[in-house]
């Protein structure tokens, strides 16, 4: 969460946010097998029933979110992801992993199995602030199955940034 102490940058973060200069990663854990475990989700949402959101073929106005995905061997049976949304939909990476067949752990309305909690976490913020660069980082702190994996985590996170993600996406051109 980027919190503004004056109304110019308040106004400099909207600005920031609008134009996707903010790169944003999130972590999140699953315990189902995904239908690929790497690449980008792109489609519009809609409101659907029960205060879910679901996924769409069109790209009128889509979400998009990069992901990679890892696996720890002392963990067998889940899966750890590591989100780039490129928007910022309500529900979006909720309804990504899901798509993918993998729901959020915790996330019972999108079909995860029940937990201890969401395991969805913002990991990391990276931005440019006048002449700085910007990069703050927040490890899960709760969570059994985040605090068992606190090392591999570290590790995605510490490459984040020079992981080849997949190409940036127009609104006119939807090639991954």
């Amino acid at each position: 969460m980027i919190l503004a102490r004056n109304s110019h940058a308040a106004a400099r973060f909207q600005d920031a946010f609008s134009a996707r200069e903010i790169t944003k990663f999130y972590l999140a854990l699953s315990n189902m097998k995904p239908k690929k475990k790497q690449g980008a989700i792109i489609g519009d949402m809609e409101k659907a029933r029960r205060s879910q959101w679901k996924l769409l073929k069109t790209k009128q106005n889509p979400a998009v979110t990069r992901f990679f995905s890892y696996t720890n061997p002392d963990k067998a049976g889940f899966r750890l992801y590591l989100l780039k949304p490129e928007s910022g939909k309500t529900h979006q990476l909720r309804v990504a992993l899901k798509s993918l067949s993998a729901p959020i752990l915790g996330d019972e309305l999108y079909g995860g199995q029940s937990s201890d909690r969401v395991y969805l976490h913002s990991a990391k913020l990276d931005f440019q602030y006048g002449e700085d660069l910007i990069s703050v980082q927040s490890m899960p702190g709760e969570g059994d199955e985040f605090v068992s994996q606190l090392d591999l985590i570290n590790a995605v996170l510490e490459e984040a940034n020079d992981l080849p993600w997949p190409a940036k996406v127009s609104n006119k051109e939807y090639k991954i």
